[in-house]
């Protein structure tokens, strides 16, 4: 279930599946794109599809599994959630400049909750009430405070179904106001949840 409700993606839900059977690896990247790797000895190596130039290698020893992509940007996975799963632990850029994962698992299920970059910079992210079987793995709140006076706040709303009704998004602070952006979201009720009505900020 995605963490900001059915048919919305989050940039930052990076994975990968490996095929408990084959070996292969299946990649997940925020709904953005999924790559599927193969191997032919079973874990040893691994051959990207055609037309991808990206490789992939795993420490047998440690079972870290790196994804590094032709551009230069590097994906370490070393947080299983199970035997075959598991999250990005962290991405580098050809710089060398780090972004660490760090995760709270709740329920059983490991959700981000801070992204770390290299210059120590933090973005928090905030979820529903842990009792709630419905709503625990949502998204409420998007947080950077690093400017104490003028914090970059995105809150999300949802329905009783987990479905995502408003993103209200913190624009400014002045003489202690706040000045907020409201995006609000319908739907059509049908088995597939489609989008019905996007209403922005400006109420259009």
């Amino acid at each position: 279930n995605n963490r900001l409700g059915y048919g919305w993606n989050f940039s930052y839900s990076i994975y990968y599946f490996q095929d408990p059977a084959s070996d292969n690896i299946l990649f997940s990247f925020g709904g953005q794109k999924t790559v599927l790797f193969t191997t032919p000895d079973h874990g040893i190596t691994f051959t990207a599809p055609v037309g991808v130039d990206d490789t992939v290698s795993k420490d047998q020893s440690s079972g870290l599994i790196t994804y590094r992509t032709i551009d230069g940007l590097v994906y370490t996975f070393n947080r299983p959630v199970s035997g075959n799963m598991g999250m990005l632990d962290s991405l580098s850029d050809p710089n060398h400049n780090v972004n660490s994962f760090i995760y709270t698992i709740i329920r059983g299920v490991p959700l981000l909750t801070e992204i770390r970059d290299a210059s120590a910079r933090i973005v928090y992210l905030d979820y529903g009430d842990p009792s709630d079987p419905i709503r625990f793995d949502k998204i409420t709140e998007i947080s950077y405070r690093g400017n104490i006076y003028e914090p970059r706040i995105v809150e999300y709303r949802y329905d009783a179904t987990g479905q995502l009704l408003t993103s209200v998004r913190a624009n400014r602070y002045y003489r202690g106001a706040e000045e907020w952006s409201v995006s609000a979201f319908t739907y059509d009720g049908s088995d597939q949840n489609r989008l019905q009505t996007y209403t922005d900020p400006r109420g259009t």
